[in-house]
């Protein structure tokens, strides 16, 4: 007797649903009461390398003292990672050099090139958090979502799952949604 062969689910069926339990969280969010995280919009990003890395240090410490670590957390790590990784970058492009948006600039092939020396600020950022190239580059999206979908800060999230669906399906899927989202 021939049995046959075990199908796999489709891989859209997993992220879908992760998606939706993250659309259900946010629209079970509280939205009588202000949706203003003191800490996150009172954050102020390091405008130096050595006042970021001092900034850095201190998240890591608050982090560590965290019994759960909250996504408004992760959203102000990546954001000063994000604004660490953007003041190593020495040698702006042309299209980057007047750019505002530092998110903008860290995803340009050229200003993240091996010239502006990455993988030494990548060194020197895992010695800061002792946290992978890969988790880094994690926190440094979680904040670009939450920058651009600024309700996604208040989310409860799992960071597997978070990781498992993958930035581009989520901003895939949060433009979609906008109106939720901002």
């Amino acid at each position: 007797m021939e049995t046959e062969p075990v199908r796999k689910k489709s891989s859209t069926d997993w992220r879908l649903i992760i998606y939706e339990k993250l659309k259900n969280n946010v629209k079970n969010l509280n939205t009588d009461v202000q949706l203003v995280t003191p800490e996150y919009d009172n954050y102020i990003k390091g405008d130096t390398i050595e006042n970021s890395k001092s900034n850095l240090c201190t998240l890591v410490k608050v982090i560590d003292k965290l019994e759960k670590c909250t996504s408004e957390y992760c959203c102000i790590l990546g954001t000063e990672l994000a604004n660490f990784k953007y003041l190593h970058i020495s040698n702006k492009c042309n299209d980057c050099i007047n750019e505002t948006d530092i998110y903008k600039v860290l995803d340009c092939k050229t200003c993240s090139s091996i010239k502006n020396k990455m993988k030494d600020c990548y060194s020197k950022m895992t010695d800061i958090i002792h946290k992978s190239r890969d988790c880094i580059n994690f926190y440094i999206w979680i904040a670009k979502l939450c920058q651009k979908y600024p309700k996604f800060r208040h989310v409860a999230i799992s960071t597997n799952d978070i990781k498992k669906v993958g930035y581009n399906y989520l901003q895939k899927m949060m433009c979609k949604d906008e109106a939720l989202w901002t």
